[in-house]
């Protein structure tokens, strides 16, 4: 058994550590003094043994297998994404241009929609011209039709063209074109221009055929209107001002003998109509019928009874009828089928007035057939009796 030494200070009897020239716990010098006590050596005790006891050989029991879902799996490293750096949003200025404009569009619309307003408060101010009341700008007449000037000017307003003094004043009225229809008249488009009105009229006859005011308003037309011509005679516009004065300019409408009398024919048929006017109480129409009918040449008879046909655009093969026709606005030779307008386009009264008018000119034709054409084509019928004529045109149509 191995003995230990250990040293204690002489000064106060702590151990301390052999060689070492100072006591640890007094501070005194010892230089060799220290002691140095030997340790008795320590028994070495043996622990008592537990009783072994005798275990069966069984085996440990094994764990129970945990299904798949619930197997261990050893914890792995955690997936973290990596997060890509934000690029610098390079439209931020493509949306702020886009954004300025926006505005200044809307601010352009509005600054426009005021203007508009202010300028129609603007006009209505100028145009209150004496407390008179302006027609709407359909009415207007722009500066190239009433100077007539070759330079482009804008349409002053309405008010700006109205008469100082009030009086109106008719600037244009003339025919411009006409057509015949189904209707027993010839329609003549009349175009008139007239300011500082409250009124105007279109009369023909004394009857009056047109007729535009607006409740007192006063205004400037420049208008076209349609007038159904019976007969030739004048047509009359009277502008009529606010102030109670009138303007009036005239237009004779002159209708060929050929095409009015033939319109005639429309109402009554051309034999009924002779034949009434020398009774004491023939009807007007008769009686034009029969002045008209007398003013025409024999040659004439052949016009009135391809008249009929030329109202239809019937396109003649006979040169002298086409030059005759187509000095009117309303003829357009559409078709050369003449069976059909005869039989499905002209009325009763027609058939029988261009059957009586052909017969008639063919008698007359072959009775004076040694006078030549122009002899046929200036003796009026007004040469004729009356008589002789109906029974000329009796024979005919009974020899037919």
């Amino acid at each position: 058994m191995a003995c230990i030494v250990a040293y204690y200070c002489p000064n106060c009897g702590a151990e301390m550590v052999e060689g070492s020239p100072f006591c640890n716990t007094c501070g005194a010098t010892i230089a060799g003094k220290g002691k140095s006590v030997p340790h008795a050596p320590q028994p070495q005790v043996t622990p008592p043994q537990r009783p072994q006891h005798s275990v069966p050989n069984t085996p440990p029991p094994t764990a129970p297998s945990l299904p798949p879902a619930y197997a261990y799996t050893p914890p792995q490293q955690r997936y973290v994404p990596q997060v890509p750096t934000r690029q610098a949003n390079n439209s931020t200025p493509i949306i702020i241009i886009l954004a300025v404009l926006v505005l200044v569009c809307v601010g352009g619309i509005g600054a426009l929609i005021a203007s508009n307003s202010n300028s129609g408060d603007n006009t209505a101010a100028s145009s209150d011209l004496g407390n008179t009341p302006v027609a709407s700008q359909e009415s207007n007449i722009s500066a190239s039709e009433t100077n007539d000037s070759t330079v482009s000017s804008p349409p002053e307003s309405t008010a700006t063209n109205l008469s100082q003094d009030g009086s109106p004043k008719i600037d244009r009225f003339k025919a411009v074109s006409s057509r015949i229809g189904e209707e027993p008249y010839e329609t003549v488009s009349f175009e008139y221009v007239a300011s500082n009105v409250n009124r105007v009229t279109i009369s023909q006859g004394g009857v009056e055929v047109s007729n535009d005011s607006r409740d007192g308003v006063v205004f400037n037309a420049d208008k076209t209107v349609e007038v159904a011509v019976e007969t030739s005679g004048d047509c009359k516009l009277v502008a009529y001002g606010a102030d109670g004065s009138t303007d009036t300019k005239t237009v004779s409408v002159d209708m060929n003998p050929v095409t009015e009398l033939a319109l005639l024919c429309r109402k009554e048929s051309l034999i009924t109509m002779l034949g009434a006017a020398g009774d004491d109480d023939a009807s007007s129409t008769a009686k034009r019928a029969s002045q008209l009918f007398r003013s025409f040449t024999i040659e004439d008879l052949h016009r009135f009874k391809n008249a009929f046909f030329a109202f239809r655009g019937l396109r003649f093969q006979g040169g002298d009828l086409t030059e005759f026709f187509s000095q009117f606005p309303w003829y357009h030779p559409t078709t050369s089928d003449d069976s059909d307008i005869f039989d499905h386009q002209m009325t009763l009264n027609e058939r029988d007035s261009a059957h009586r008018a052909g017969d008639l000119y063919e008698a007359m034709a072959k009775q004076f057939a040694d006078k030549g054409k122009a002899w046929l084509d200036q003796t009026k019928l007004s040469e004729f009796t009356m008589d002789s004529m109906m029974k000329l045109m009796s024979e005919a149509n009974l020899g037919n």
